[in-house]
């Protein structure tokens, strides 16, 4: 995903930053107008996989597949020629574009989604995990929002509730976990879970920060308040006396 803004923090325990970048899975803050609306998708989970097989009917023969579940018509997408290998029509429940063969299992690619009064949207498409990813693509009218007064009010939260767990310091851990969670229609953030993760305590760390997070304003479609997911990777990063002493600055 392309995210066209992105919140940075840093969080200082002894000698470590713990640092983190909040985007949505789902969605972009900011945009278009007001009046616009606003594109949102999510990956299937395993349980949709198998109820919807999205790959049934379709022969890929070496190709590679895109399946996007949607009750909207009328979108529009657009993927550099040289990747494109057919576009299905849509048949009322998703939309089917089948990828050339080649380096599609290592590369990331860039898919432009648009529609006549919806703020355009990008999404990152990587096929690592296989030849066929399948998505739910609908839309809301406004997104969740953290309460506060300025766009990275939920970053600076977050930067005093980070705690670098001592085992992972004595252990000299480092990387990035990275969270899923939802913001439900009360604003509470619900389904909480780790999708790739570096060890038990800092995947513990950052989900136990996520789960003691305020209430948001949740996202709003026709009038009512809707349930959306995000992605929420957290980087926990060793600095060294050496590394500080080189920036020039303590973090």
């Amino acid at each position: 995903m392309k995210p066209s803004f992105f919140f940075r923090l840093a969080a200082v325990v002894a000698t470590v930053v713990a640092s983190m970048i909040f985007f949505p899975a789902v969605s972009y803050a900011g945009g278009g107008p007001d009046d616009e609306k606003h594109f949102v998708f999510r990956s299937l989970n395993d349980d949709e996989m198998s109820e919807m097989n999205p790959a049934e009917g379709l022969e890929l023969d070496g190709l590679y597949a895109l399946v996007l579940y949607s009750d909207m018509e009328g979108v529009d997408f657009k993927i550099k020629k040289k990747f494109l290998a057919e576009q299905l029509p849509y048949d009322g429940e998703k939309y089917v574009l089948l990828l050339k063969p080649g380096k599609r299992a290592d590369a990331l690619l860039w898919l432009d989604i648009r529609k006549e009064g919806f703020a355009d949207r990008s999404m990152r498409l990587s096929f690592k995990d296989g030849p066929v990813e399948a998505y739910r693509l609908d839309y809301v009218d406004t997104y969740p929002k953290f309460v506060g007064e300025s766009p990275d009010a939920f970053s600076n939260w977050v930067a005093t509730q980070l705690r670098y767990p001592q085992s992972a310091l004595n252990s000299g851990i480092e990387g990035q976990v990275m969270l899923g969670f939802a913001v439900d229609v009360t604003g509470e953030l619900t389904n909480i879970t780790v999708i790739k993760g570096i060890s038990p305590d800092l995947d513990a760390e950052a989900v136990r920060v996520m789960a003691l997070s305020p209430k948001w304003i949740p996202a709003m479609k026709g009038n009512k308040p809707v349930k959306i997911f995000f992605q929420f990777p957290v980087q926990f990063k060793l600095v060294t006396a050496e590394r500080k002493n080189n920036s020039g600055r303590r973090f």
